[in-house]
């Protein structure tokens, strides 16, 4: 049976922002004393995950400047986020020059988040390839499936989650797919999306769980039993509506499904230049690491080239053996018609031709 390709997509700008945040006590700076802790965390959390899970495909998502279409549809929608520290806002823009002249496909399409990208990744590719999505964000739960998982953060900048059906339904308490109607109840204080005042996570599990949704819910209103809950939800019908909407990530964005996949392959970021460069630029931890995986990669390549060469010898003694045979046969029994023998190359130059 063929291996699935792999496909990683991951929300960059919010890479960023964990590396910045998860090191900001480090106080890592350059020779011009520039904070460099979001750089250094980008790209150590970036290069494990790529090593770990080895995706024949990647894309980078990021966030466009501007509110998008969820500010459009709610004003207040992220607006009690503090702004973006300078020093972040420099080092993304670094960040996004390396992954370009890395040969990282990027993708930042306006009035759309990341989160959008990653959904209509998820949609095109999530039925025939296995997609890895790398966030932390809870909205993302919703697009996971057999084939779409999450790879959640867990504890600095190396450390993951990877979460699947079962353990959304285990943690959270509804199907993947059910997210949107959760979040229109619990809401999202980060993204300051209002939901149901006074619905907490195990009212609003248990409401999804018995009505499905949030019309199955407001349908059967007369019906729940707790005269609370219900004034809750009657008094927060319309925050609960727009909420729904805000949390539903887009699948269908076109300029993502046009994208060429040609571009999404993952470029040999292993190569002498980009160990190179990380070690002028002083991120000499980063520049060791990609120093050994390379050399771990060029011994596995030499193990597989001999072994096929002892194949490719075994093949042709058996072969030769019988040859050899069949001759002996044949003199042995003239009257026997002679059978031809089937020839056969591997070529091992297109097999195992060294990557530049």
């Amino acid at each position: 049976m063929e291996k699935r390709k792999t496909i990683l997509v991951i929300d960059a700008h919010a890479m960023a922002y964990r590396a910045h945040f998860a090191l900001e006590r480090q106080n890592l700076t350059n020779a011009a004393g520039q904070n460099t802790g979001a750089i250094f965390g980008f790209f150590r959390m970036f290069f494990k995950i790529l090593q770990d899970f080895t995706p024949e495909e990647t894309l980078v998502a990021w966030d466009p400047p501007g509110g998008g279409f969820r500010g459009d549809m709610y004003k207040e929608y992220k607006a009690t986020r503090k702004p973006m520290p300078d020093d972040l806002r420099s080092q993304i823009s670094e960040i996004k020059e390396i992954v370009r002249n890395m040969g990282f496909a990027t993708c930042e399409v306006p009035g759309f988040e990341a989160d959008d990208v990653m959904g209509s990744m998820a949609a095109r590719f999530g039925k025939a390839s296995e997609v890895l999505l790398l966030t932390s964000d809870k909205d993302c739960f919703q697009l996971i499936t057999k084939n779409v998982s999450m790879l959640k953060g867990a504890k600095g900048v190396t450390e993951f989650v990877r979460v699947d059906p079962a353990w959304v339904e285990n943690e959270i308490g509804v199907r993947p797919d059910q997210i949107p109607e959760y979040m229109a109840l619990v809401g999202d204080t980060s993204d300051n999306i209002p939901g149901a005042k006074g619905i907490g996570p195990k009212t609003a599990a248990e409401l999804i769980q018995q009505y499905k949704s949030i019309d199955g819910i407001y349908k059967n209103l007369p019906r729940i039993a707790k005269e609370s809950v219900r004034k809750k939800l009657q008094e927060s019908e319309s925050d609960v509506r727009l909420s729904r909407d805000l949390a539903t990530i887009r699948t269908d964005i076109q300029e993502v499904l046009d994208f060429p996949e040609a571009k999404l392959r993952t470029p040999d970021y292993l190569r002498e230049d980009v160990v190179q460069f990380f070690r002028q630029e002083g991120y000499r931890a980063i520049a060791e690491d990609l120093r050994r995986a390379a050399e771990k990669k060029r011994g596995k390549a030499k193990v597989a080239a001999v072994s096929a060469a002892q194949e490719g010898e075994d093949v042709s003694s058996s072969s030769a053996q019988k040859k050899s045979a069949g001759k002996k046969d044949a003199a042995a029994s003239p009257s026997k018609p002679k059978q031809k023998s089937k020839k056969g190359a591997l070529d091992q130059g297109t097999l195992f031709e060294e990557e530049p």
